[in-house]
C-alpha cells in the first residue's frame, strides 16, 4: 500500500489544489461527492475499450469490441435523453444484439470483467476518509453502467464506505436533485469528479462546489513524461494494460524522483516480466533441474520470481559468485575453465539438466555451451543460427531482423542497470582520460554512481511487478514480447533529449580488453538519426492512422465510395428501411450535400 504521503502528492497532483486547500474545502461543506468511476475506483487498463478487447479475445467472440462500441453510440442516440443522458448497460446490449446476431456475451460478462479490472483509488479513498474524520456526510455518483447493487458489492469487497449512491439516471440537474435529497444547500455539497461543469447536464448544477480530477491517461501527457510510447505501435490489449499501470503510477512519483526509476518502471519492469515468464514457460517445457545465474543477478529474478509466483520446474537456483568475479564477457580463461568442472559436476549428479541465464548473450563463446543437457536462455542472442541449437532469445535472436551489432550492443548497456551488481562490474582500472567521468578517480566513487543508478531502476522494475502481479495472467506473451520489443527498440534509436540526458554520466563496466571505464553515452550515440526518425515517425503516423480508419471503415460504406449512382440514391429511403445503418445514409446526405453546395458556388 502506498504511504500517506505518496497518496497526498496524487491528490494535488490530480485536482491542482494544495491539500491543505482540500482539506479545508471538506471543512466548510457538508456532503462530500465523489464520481464512482475515475476518482474513487480506477481501471487497470488506460482505455475503456480495453475492457472490450480482452472479452472478445477470452470469450472468443471475434468483433465484439467494435460491435460494443458502436451499440454504445447508438444506445446513447436512441435512450439518451435530456431529462436523463446516461444509458444503462442493458439498453446497450439491446442493440449490441442487432449488430452482433451471433453475439454470446451477456451484460453479466462485462459486469464481471469490469469489477476485475476495477482498484480502489487510494489517494481519494483517503480523501473520504479525512471527510469521515471530520463528521461530514459521503455519498458517491455511480457513473459507470452497472447498476447500484453491483456498484455497492464493489465498493465493499474493495473496503469502501459510503453513506448513500446515487445515479445520473435520476435525471436533469441531478447534483441538485443529490443536494435536495440529503437536504443541503448547493453550496454546502463539495464534489470530486472526472467531468468538468461544461460537461455536467445544466449550469445550473455549477451552484455545487466542483472539484475536476485528471484522468490518469492524461497523466501521460503531462511534463514530458519520459520513456511512454502511448499512441505508437499496434495497440493491444496488453499495450493498453501495461499503460493504465504506468498512467496509474505516474501521479505517485516524486518529482525529485530521477528519470531512471521511470525507465526502470516503465521499459525494464514489463521486459522483466516478459523474460522471467520466458524462463518459466521454457522451465516447464525443458524440465530442467538447475538454474544457473551469472553473478550478481540472483538477486533481482528471485525477487521478480517471487513476486510474479511463476512456476519453475527446477528445484534449485545457484549463483556463482564463488567462481565467477564479472560478468560472462569479462570471464577469465580459468574462470571459465572453473565453471565447466562445476556444471560437469552438475550434469553428473542425477543427469541433471541445467539453464544457464545469459541475459546479453556475452555466453557464446563459452565451451560449456557445447555440452548436452545444458540450455542457454537470454534476452539477446548475437550467436550465429548454427550455435543455436540449444540456445533461445527472448528477443532480438540473430534471425530477427531488428538485431543489429548497434541495437544489441546499445540494449545490453542500457539493462546492465537492471541486472548488473556494480560491487562486481569495477575492478580497480584506470580512469581515461576523455571518455570517463571525474570523480576523483576513485573506483570506489564509480562503483557507488553506479549502484545508485542499478538500484534506481530495479527499485522502478520491481514497483512495476507488483502492480501487475494480479493481472499477470491477463496478459498474451506474444503481445507482451512485441510491446518490449517496440519499446527498447524506439528507445536505442530515438530516445527524446529527457531520456537520453537521464543516463548521462551513468557509468558501465569495461568491455573485455579495454583498461578505462566509460559511461553510457560513450556507447549509446542516436544523434545522427534523430531528424531522419521525426520525418518517419510523422510518415508512419499518418500511414497507421490511415491503416486504422480503414480498418475501422464498414465494408458497406468502403463499397458506397466505390459506386458511381451515388448521386441518385435516396437517403431517406435507406434511412427508413435501416435506421441502424446510420453512418450508411448519413454518408449518402452528406455527399449529395456536398456536390449541391459546390453546384450552387459555380
Amino acid at each position: 500500500m502506498l504511504s500517506q504521503e505518496r497518496n497526498k502528492a496524487e491528490v494535488v497532483r490530480r485536482t491542482g489544489y494544495a491539500f491543505s486547500t482540500i482539506s479545508n474545502l471538506i471543512e466548510n461543506h457538508d456532503v462530500i461527492a465523489f464520481d464512482v468511476s475515475k476518482t474513487l475506483l480506477s481501471r487497470c487498463v488506460l482505455n475503456s475499450d480495453g475492457v472490450f478487447r480482452f472479452m472478445e479475445k477470452s470469450l472468443g467472440v471475434e468483433g465484439f469490441c467494435g460491435a460494443r462500441l458502436k451499440a454504445e453510440q447508438l444506445a446513447e442516440r436512441r435512450f439518451g435523453t435530456i431529462e436523463a443522458s446516461e444509458i444503462s448497460l442493458n439498453e446497450i446490449y439491446s442493440l449490441l444484439a442487432v449488430l452482433l446476431p451471433d453475439n454470446i456475451v451477456t451484460p453479466d460478462n462485462e459486469r464481471e470483467c469490469e469489477e476485475k479490472f476495477h482498484f480502489s483509488n487510494q489517494a481519494f479513498v483517503m480523501v473520504a476518509s479525512v471527510a469521515r474524520e471530520k463528521g461530514k456526510r459521503l455519498i458517491g455518483i455511480n457513473d459507470t453502467q452497472l447498476n447500484k447493487d453491483q456498484v455497492s458489492r464493489l465498493l465493499e469487497a474493495l473496503g469502501i464506505e459510503l453513506e448513500a449512491l446515487y445515479s445520473p439516471l435520476d435525471g436533469r440537474h441531478f447534483l441538485l436533485k443529490v443536494a435536495a435529497k440529503e437536504e443541503a444547500a448547493p453550496n454546502r455539497v463539495l464534489h470530486f469528479g472526472h467531468r468538468k461543469l461544461t460537461n455536467l447536464n445544466d449550469k445550473v448544477d455549477s451552484a455545487v462546489t466542483a472539484i475536476y480530477v485528471i484522468q490518469h491517461r492524461d497523466c501521460l501527457r503531462q511534463d514530458d513524461a519520459p520513456f511512454v510510447d502511448q499512441g505508437r505501435g499496434e495497440y493491444t490489449f496488453t499495450s493498453d494494460l501495461i499503460l493504465g499501470q504506468i498512467a496509474a503510477r505516474m501521479p505517485h512519483v516524486d518529482p525529485e524522483e530521477p528519470d531512471l526509476y521511470s525507465f526502470g518502471f516503465n521499459v525494464c519492469g514489463p521486459l522483466l516480466l516478459g523474460f522471467c515468464d520466458y524462463l518459466a514457460e521454457h522451465s516447464m517445457q525443458e524440465e530442467f533441474d538447475e538454474l544457473l545465474l551469472p553473478p550478481g543477478e540472483s538477486h533481482i529474478f528471485e525477487q521478480s520470481l517471487s513476486i510474479l509466483k511463476l512456476p519453475l520446474s527446477c528445484y534449485s537456483i545457484s549463483d556463482v559468485n564463488d567462481v565467477l568475479t564479472s560478468k560472462f564477457s569479462n570471464a577469465s580463461d580459468n574462470e571459465r575453465e572453473q565453471l565447466r568442472h562445476r556444471i560437469e559436476a552438475w550434469r553428473a549428479q542425477d543427469s541433471k539438466s541445467i539453464a544457464v541465464v545469459d541475459v546479453d548473450g556475452s555466453a557464446r563463446d563459452f565451451d560449456f555451451s557445447t555440452l548436452p543437457r545444458v540450455h542457454r536462455y537470454c534476452i539477446f542472442c548475437q550467436s550465429s543460427p548454427d550455435r543455436q541449437a540449444r540456445a533461445s532469445a527472448y528477443m532480438l535472436d540473430g534471425l530477427n531482423a531488428m538485431n543489429t551489432d548497434v541495437s544489441v550492443t546499445v540494449g545490453t548497456v542500457l539493462l546492465d542497470l537492471l541486472f548488473a551488481n556494480p560491487k562486481m562490474s569495477f575492478p580497480k582500472l584506470n580512469s581515461g582520460t576523455n571518455i570517463s567521468l571525474t570523480l576523483n578517480g576513485q573506483i570506489e566513487a564509480i562503483a557507488d554512481v553506479e549502484l545508485l543508478a542499478s538500484n534506481c531502476v530495479q527499485r522502478g522494475a520491481l514497483d512495476f511487478l507488483r502492480m501487475i502481479a494480479p493481472r499477470k495472467g491477463t496478459l498474451d506473451r506474444q503481445e507482451l514480447k512485441d510491446f518490449n520489443l517496440f519499446c527498447l527498440t524506439r528507445l536505442i534509436t530515438t530516445p527524446t533529449e529527457r531520456e537520453y540526458r537521464a543516463f548521462e554520466n551513468v557509468p558501465f563496466p569495461q568491455c573485455k580488453g579495454e583498461s578505462e571505464w566509460r559511461t553510457i553515452e560513450s556507447y549509446w550515440k542516436p544523434e545522427s538519426i534523430w531528424s531522419k526518425y521525426l520525418t518517419d515517425f510523422r510518415r508512419q503516423i499518418h500511414e497507421q492512422q490511415l491503416h486504422n480508419y480503414d480498418l475501422m471503415l464498414p465494408n458497406s460504406i468502403k463499397d458506397l465510395s466505390m459506386r458511381d449512382d451515388i448521386g441518385q440514391l435516396d437517403w431517406r429511403r435507406i434511412m427508413y428501411r435501416h435506421p441502424l445503418k446510420i453512418s450508411y445514409w448519413n454518408s449518402v446526405r452528406r455527399f449529395q450535400r456536398q456536390k449541391q453546395n459546390e453546384l450552387g458556388q459555380k
